[in-house]
């Protein structure tokens, strides 16, 4: 159920109690089978041999090489010194990844390793609904944007509805509403006022990751299953921007993607493509992403990080040990930062 809770600083911690409290308990268990034999068995144990051969080496009972088991306190012994130095460094370790969750960790230079970054929610602080209305916004037509927030008030139970289905179901959905949309407008739109508010969003933080990617030698790509045309605003941080095109007939939109958005399943598959074909190596390679939706293709890098995840990705990713970090929301710019949180699309 905490899975489905806002992500929020309460319930991120209450996910951490949780998970700690989960650790404890596989902890609690590895021990009892492994102590479990020791208790359940009635065993005799004889120490003949071991006084023999204390006898033949040491020279009396002065002689700090002898020893006398019945001196020993068994019950300090086990209780303070011998089970606490066991369990003392399994809790070390599983505090220290627990601390270590929300820290930037430093790379890795070197060849042949990709850096792949989502775009809605990990690099651009707004979803695929807030880049429509900037776009209805550049029309400069008064009506356009009460009529299209209308319009998708009207078809938001539809839309969550294909959302919880499958991501892509509902990215094909929401993109017919570009229908009748001139590619030269759009154009014109992102290089003026929506560009701008496009600009104004991209995380600072995430745009500073992506420079010390490509300073240590990385290959950089920007990965959306959203609009193409939109993306190219962050393009100039990139080594490669991949994103979906959306079918045109005579410089219109039709409403209908060129191709399938790469997205989920979709974006593993292309991934694997990707590194094999180009020669990267995944296994030294690193992904961001927001979304519970980034799980598939994350678990293919060896560096899968967590960024401003929802409650589903964060519970997930405390559980694999995957890095957790928190991007400042403020954009490459601080123009329009009192808007809303974006959600997942």
């Amino acid at each position: 159920m905490i899975s489905r809770l806002p992500a929020t600083s309460g319930s991120r911690d209450w996910a951490d109690s949780l998970h700690s409290a989960r650790s404890k308990l596989q902890l609690l268990r590895k021990f009892s089978g492994l102590y479990q034999a020791y208790v359940q068995s009635e065993v005799l144990f004889d120490d003949a041999s071991t006084r023999a051969l204390d006898h033949k080496v040491s020279s009396g009972p002065d002689d700090d090489a002898g020893f006398d088991v019945t001196a020993i306190d068994w019950s300090h012994y086990l209780q303070d010194i011998h089970l606490p130095a066991i369990t003392s460094l399994p809790r070390a370790l599983a505090g220290r990844a627990g601390r270590s969750g929300r820290t930037q960790k430093p790379l890795v230079p070197g060849p042949g390793v990709l850096a792949v970054f989502d775009l809605e929610g990990t690099v651009l602080h707004a979803n695929l609904v807030q880049q429509y209305l900037w776009l209805r916004d550049a029309e400069r037509d008064m009506t356009s944007v009460p009529r299209e927030v209308t319009k998708i008030l009207a078809l938001l139970p539809r839309y969550l509805a294909a959302e919880r289905r499958d991501r892509s179901e509902f990215i094909r959905s929401f993109l017919r509403l570009h229908k009748g949309m001139k590619v030269a407008d759009i154009e014109r739109y992102v290089a003026g006022s929506a560009g701008r508010k496009l600009h104004a969003h991209l995380l600072a933080d995430a745009l500073a990751r992506v420079a010390e990617h490509r300073a240590a030698g990385h290959h950089t790509v920007l990965v959306t299953g959203g609009v193409d045309l939109l993306a190219g605003v962050a393009a100039p941080y990139f080594d490669e921007v991949v994103a979906s095109g959306l079918h045109e007939r005579d410089g219109v939109l039709t409403g209908y993607l060129a191709a399938p958005p790469i997205v989920g399943e979709a974006r593993a598959a292309w991934l694997r493509q990707y590194a094999e074909s180009h020669g990267f190596d995944l296994s030294k390679s690193y992904g961001y992403g927001d979304s519970q939706a980034d799980t598939s293709w994350l678990r293919l890098v060896g560096n899968p990080v967590a960024v401003n995840p929802d409650q589903r990705l964060y519970v997930f990713a405390r559980g694999k040990h995957w890095e957790v970090v928190e991007w400042k929301r403020t954009g490459a710019s601080d123009a329009e930062s009192t808007d809303e949180e974006p959600g997942g699309a």
